[in-house]
């Protein structure tokens, strides 16, 4: 709780711990932390993982994250974490066509919600630059990024109610995508 994760290289971690960075939940539950100014790069996996139920409040800035094998940054439930002036790119280069720069895919409620990613460059990765895909992602702001290079600007597939405002989203194949539900 409480950590200043400032100017470091977090790379090239394999299976099975292979996040350049992960904050958790649970008894090991961590809140409060600035995750600022790191190359996060070559990892295995993701990038960056925030998970579970009370990994709150953090701020993610000023990072570059980059060329790891699935997502860049992977938030899966998580309340009010920032993330900004953050640049995202070239993640997925294994071609995984789930890759997202900035995935947000909680697996049971409650979700992630009330997160603001804000002034972020998000560009090159495989699938989307923002994804949001699970019902149980509320109230998330998605506001001034520069979003290109991707098959997705951003992907909302059962994603809750989401707040997107003034985001520049280019030379993607499509710019915001809304899925049509599955049949029942």
């Amino acid at each position: 709780n409480g950590c200043l994760f400032r100017s470091n290289r977090l790379a090239g971690t394999r299976m099975p711990v292979s996040y350049g960075l992960q904050i958790n939940t649970g008894p090991l539950a961590s809140r409060n932390n600035w995750i600022v100014m790191n190359d996060i790069y070559s990892n295995g996996d993701r990038g960056l993982g925030i998970k579970g139920e009370g990994a709150d409040r953090n701020v993610i800035a000023l990072n570059r994250i980059f060329n790891n094998s699935d997502d860049g940054i992977r938030l899966e439930q998580g309340d009010s974490n920032a993330f900004y002036a953050n640049r995202i790119f070239r993640n997925g280069p294994q071609l995984i066509s789930t890759v997202n720069g900035i995935d947000i895919r909680s697996m049971a409620s409650p979700g992630a919600t009330n997160n603001l990613i804000f002034g972020n460059y998000i560009y090159s990765n495989y699938n989307s630059g923002i994804a949001v895909r699970s019902p149980w992602d509320t109230k998330n702001e998605i506001r001034s990024n520069f979003i290109w290079g991707q098959t997705n600007g951003i992907y909302l597939l059962n994603g809750g109610l989401q707040f997107i405002d003034k985001n520049m989203i280019g030379l993607n194949l499509r710019g915001i995508l809304f899925p049509a539900a599955a049949p029942a």
